[in-house]
């Protein structure tokens, strides 16, 4: 069988179909996960090879819509409010397949990418896809006791990404990226000059395991590096950050009959994030240093079935264990030092629905609690409990 053909296929039995495989956030929150263990054409924004398996569609992503907030949680691979379109630009493919990506509100310290141009091509027994991803945050308070103050941060984000079967019945995708980071922000107590960084970067490695013509194996790993200077809120001045993540995991792919899909996986990540107080660059920050660890333990099972050949209903239990420890500590004249702990167990369900007439699909779904976070955005990790998000994908193949 031609290779093309047997990387389709592969992917193709992770899928109950064209219309499962062109969801978007709303299903991936419906099988309780991120992007990386099932195949959707979110894959794009983060495997970049993988492209080509979804061309000619545009995406609509409306947010969090129970709860009136534009962007929910920011996990790996979702989005919130924004959209895309992906196209074909030969009919033979020679020229690849490209794709544009647009979102807003965007959290500080978010490099998701407000815009991304992503392209994929077949190259002789490789897919390759190429990725470049910008961001913008901007921020200015008037204040009547300390004065006005104005941030600024650019993230440029520079993506490679590769997909092979080395092995009939073995399919391996790799990832990684480089950010450009660049800040400043000045207040009436401190001033940050200038920054230019290239020192974040991103990569990760999953396979697809064909155990048998109904089941799957996908192992994952994923480690990301963020390091850069910034203006952080805790310690109230200009700080130098170094952040890890690392996750590990597997999942298996089980489609039990024709129309059904059922995942159920395990997943370990953790993490550090340090930040260093530039003191040459402030006058009167609260905290010299901020040191925090953290680690989540995560399991989830997820369902999705054709109830009717336009309705697929989808649903997932979650098992999160968040662990994280934090320290704040200044020295000097009156040293002092603060300890912030999040002992957390959460059970998250969701429940999804998808509705298809012809080439068009509405995908929602709702998750209940929503500890989603991975744990280096400028929230911090999410704990047992909130309210919850809800995601709406709207989606059109052409």
């Amino acid at each position: 069988m031609h290779l093309r053909k047997r990387l389709s296929l592969i992917f193709t039995l992770l899928v109950l179909g064209a219309a499962a495989a062109q969801a978007g956030t709303a299903r991936l929150l419906a099988l309780g996960g991120d992007t990386g263990y099932c195949a959707d054409a979110l894959d794009a924004l983060r495997w970049y090879g993988s492209l080509a398996d979804y061309p000619d569609r545009a995406v609509f992503e409306f947010g969090d819509l129970l709860h009136g907030r534009d962007r929910a949680p920011t996990d790996q691979g979702l989005i919130g409010h924004g959209g895309g379109v992906h196209a074909r630009l030969s009919a033979d493919d020679n020229w690849g397949t490209a794709a544009f990506y647009f979102q807003d509100h965007l959290p500080q310290s978010d490099t998701d990418g407000a815009f991304s141009l992503l392209w994929s091509r077949r190259c002789g027994p490789l897919d390759v896809g190429l990725s470049g991803k910008f961001t913008t945050y901007g921020m200015s308070e008037v204040g009547t006791v300390v004065g006005d103050r104005i941030e600024a941060q650019y993230f440029h984000h520079y993506g490679i990404g590769v997909r092979g079967e080395p092995l009939s019945g073995l399919c391996l995708e790799a990832a990684g990226e480089i950010v450009n980071s660049r800040a400043e922000s000045h207040g009436a107590l401190y001033h940050m000059s200038p920054t230019n960084d290239w020192s974040t970067f991103g990569l990760r490695l999953r396979g697809f395991i064909e155990l048998g013509s109904d089941l799957t194996l996908v192992p994952l790993i994923d480690h990301y590096r963020d390091r850069r200077a910034t203006f952080d809120a805790t310690l109230d001045s200009p700080a130098d950050l170094d952040a890890a993540l690392t996750s590990l995991g597997i999942a298996a792919n089980l489609r039990t009959d024709q129309g059904t899909l059922l995942i159920i996986g395990c997943e370990y990540r953790s993490g550090h994030q340090d930040l260093e107080l530039r003191s040459a660059e402030s006058l009167s920050p609260l905290w010299g240093s901020s040191g925090r660890d953290f680690y989540q333990i995560r399991g989830r099972a997820g369902l999705e079935t054709e109830l009717l050949p336009w309705l697929t209903a989808r649903a997932a239990m979650q098992y999160v264990r968040v662990h994280d420890d934090q320290l704040l500590a200044t020295t000097g004249a009156h040293p002092d030092q603060e300890r912030r702990r999040l002992e957390a167990v959460a059970t998250p369900l969701t429940l999804g629905v998808a509705v298809r007439q012809g080439r068009f699909t509405a995908d929602f779904a709702h998750n209940d609690s929503a500890p989603v976070n991975p744990g280096l955005t400028a929230a911090g990790l999410f704990g047992a409990g909130g309210e919850g998000i809800s995601a709406l994908t709207l989606s059109y193949e052409f």
